[in-house]
């Protein structure tokens, strides 16, 4: 896995092999722990980001602990509901091997040009075993869009509430983890949960500092969560429509279209981490956003059609 420090320009570009680096494939078992611990390591990481980026004014979070280290944790409702319902929607398409990068994406107040991109690029992280894809892979994948599925996606509003006793037994797992226990251990040791928490601590660390100590996106800004899917993945247009198309700005190359968005990569591109840990492997970066051109009338006029964006908070 490499990360260009070059800004992507608009135009052809070969779009990512996915055949050169393919994750390995583990039980459903190991599969499932790892996404637990994934989904509360992402959900502390996009807490922290809302926080140290100013999305929300800092006294709406309170000061909790996670992996021995201090973390920020919104207090309001709707926000934690937010972020929660997003990693779950993730989850799915990330069993089943689909995601290859989860983005926070900040965009411009005025125009909603993309400000920064916060990149988990996961197209390393394990996938479930091929022969037990039908077992235990929550979610429905449906037929592709527009030529086949691949591309980006934004996270489109809440998705279901799920029954009480389940929305229970989500909140305490991720009070656990919130306090660093981490899941349950596997019996078989292929995967070292010591090694993988602190790995976590780690990539936790430094993305809390880079986003505290980069230059703060425009008050006002708006964010979504965006996934990009490989070339093979069919689109997620389950019913209920967690997920919309991204703008075409935010398309990555793809086999039916070489061309890179002229938003991914910014203007710099900053390696953040590399986590690593057992079968355990993601990279984190932090994207600048290209300096802003001054806009006429009519480039305001051109993007007040917002159908193509998500529900931004």
């Amino acid at each position: 896995m490499s990360t260009s420090a070059a800004a992507a320009a608009a135009g052809p570009a070969p779009p990512p092999d996915d055949s050169d680096d393919a994750p390995i494939s583990l039980p459903p078992p190991q599969t499932s722990a790892l996404l637990s611990s994934f989904a509360a390591f992402l959900t502390i990481a996009l807490h922290t980001l809302l926080r140290h980026r100013r999305l929300y004014p800092p006294e709406t979070f309170l000061l909790a602990t996670a992996y021995n280290l201090p973390a920020y944790q919104s207090r309001h409702p709707d926000v934690c509901a937010w972020v929660r319902d997003a990693v779950a929607a993730v989850l799915p398409q990330l069993r089943r091997g689909a995601v290859r990068t989860v983005a926070l994406v900040v965009h411009h107040p005025d125009d909603l040009a993309v400000a920064e991109r916060w990149v988990f690029d996961l197209s390393g992280f394990p996938r479930e075993d091929l022969d037990d894809q039908g077992r235990g892979a929550d979610g429905g994948g449906g037929g592709a869009v527009g030529g086949g599925g691949g591309g980006g996606w934004n996270r489109k509003g809440r998705g279901g509430v799920g029954a009480a006793a389940a929305e229970e037994r989500r909140r305490r797992r991720m009070v656990m983890l919130y306090r660093g226990m981490g899941g349950d251990d596997d019996d078989d040791g292929a995967v070292n949960w010591t090694d993988v928490n602190e790995a976590f601590r780690g990539a936790l660390r430094r993305i809390a500092y880079a986003a505290e100590t980069n230059p703060p996106p425009p008050e006002g800004s708006t964010f979504t969560l965006a996934i990009e899917l490989h070339d093979e993945a069919p689109a997620p247009i389950e019913h209920p429509q967690l997920w919309i198309p991204s703008q075409p700005d935010l398309q990555p190359p793809t086999l039916s279209n070489p061309f890179t968005g002229s938003a991914l990569g910014g203007a710099s591109t900053t390696p953040i981490r590399a986590v690593q840990a057992g079968p355990l492997f993601f990279e984190c970066r932090y994207e600048q956003g290209k300096e802003k051109k001054p806009t006429s009338t009519q480039d305001s006029d051109a993007v007040e059609d917002d159908s193509q964006f998500s529900m931004y908070r």
